[in-house]
């Protein structure tokens, strides 16, 4: 019983959250952008980082 609640809430989720996202009148591909641009903001501010550590340790050895 607890697999077939499980697989159902599973397959429920895209629907649901389609339908949420357009009652409140924001079509999924704007979604898709600002998600995207969410995630490209994530990857440059982690790579910065990421390169700031390598500078900042090379100048200590």
């Amino acid at each position: 019983m607890g697999n077939e609640l499980e697989g159902a809430v599973k397959q429920s989720i895209p629907p649901v959250g389609v339908t949420t996202l357009t009652l409140l009148n924001i079509q999924l591909a704007d979604w898709v952008y600002i998600l995207t641009m969410i995630y490209l903001l994530l990857q440059i501010v982690y790579l910065g980082m990421k390169i700031l550590r390598r500078f900042l340790d090379a100048g200590n050895h």
